[in-house]
């Protein structure tokens, strides 16, 4: 019997020591193996690719507004003068560019070119409009700014007057007020301020 009793205690004690063995040798092994899979799985590949990707900026947006055509607000104006006047002939475009030219027309000849004044009377404003001095009835016609390259165009009619006087007893009155007695007698005629012509003449019984 105690013989028996002695093989089953070296037995029992000959397993203890062999898991003793497997938990001590063979644990650090596992950990060791173990953190380095941890260690692989956790570095990342191709998210840098990712985060360029949401950081591109659209910058051919203010690009395209920057690049919008110009245009007029009003296409086609009109502007009365009198005979010796001065008289500005604006071209207000909206969305005006560097990279935009103006040119001047009257009727289909250049009259300007840019800030450049192709005739001596026409002087060239910094906002693109232009200043037309002492002007005529021959001066009436109608002019027109293009904005190049796109040619965007703004016409404006210009009609000069004939400036008239209004003559009684051969004076000029015009733009006065005049008191006449009943049964005076009067002679009035309406002319052009630069010269004599008489559209009618004559007694005038009031």
């Amino acid at each position: 019997m105690i013989k028996a009793r002695d093989s089953t205690r070296l037995l029992l004690i000959s397993l203890l020591i062999g898991q003793l063995y497997v938990s001590c040798a063979g644990s650090p092994i596992d950990a060791d193996v173990k953190g380095t899979d941890y260690q692989d799985d956790e570095y990342e590949y191709g998210d840098d690719t990712d985060d360029d990707d949401t950081q591109i900026i659209d910058v051919t947006k203010n690009h395209a507004e920057q690049e919008a055509p110009p245009y007029f607000d009003v296409t086609d104006l009109r502007v009365e003068a009198k005979p010796g006047d001065d008289v500005i002939l604006n071209c207000d475009a909206r969305n005006f560019q560097l990279s935009n030219a103006v040119v001047w027309y009257k009727n289909r000849i250049i009259i300007a070119n840019g800030q450049n004044p192709i005739s001596q009377r026409v002087q060239c404003m910094l906002n693109n409009s232009i200043l037309l001095r002492n002007v005529s009835p021959e001066d009436s016609d109608d002019y027109y700014c293009e904005i190049l390259p796109q040619r965007v165009r703004q016409h404006t009619a210009l009609r000069v007057g004939a400036r008239l006087s209004i003559l009684c007893d051969d004076r000029d009155i015009t733009d006065r007020s005049q008191t006449f007695r009943q049964g005076d007698h009067h002679k009035l005629g309406v002319e052009p301020i630069c010269q004599t012509m008489p559209l009618s003449s004559g007694p005038l019984m009031i």
